[in-house]
């Protein structure tokens, strides 16, 4: 099999996400995975003031960890 052929098929789903960002004539679209446990009302999310400051650009990741190591890459578990 072809190099990282098992990584690749153990992720193919994953990438479904990242139809996300075609989704048009929405302001905002919020992404949750399936494992996220949603404790408080997200409507602050949706609705709140959070990008009035004028920037283009808001990024707030959460490190990913895996087995006590964490790894160069970013949780996406939850998208804005």
């Amino acid at each position: 099999p072809p190099r990282f052929a098992i990584i690749y098929q153990r992720f193919h789903d994953q990438y479904t996400k990242l139809h996300i960002w075609s989704m048009m004539g929405y302001d905002r679209v919020l992404y949750l995975d399936a494992d996220t446990l949603v404790i408080r009302n997200v409507n602050e999310l949706l609705y709140g003031t959070i990008f009035e400051d004028d920037r283009d650009e808001l990024l707030g990741v959460v490190e990913d960890v895996w087995q006590g190591q964490i790894g160069p890459n970013f949780n996406a578990g939850v998208l804005l």
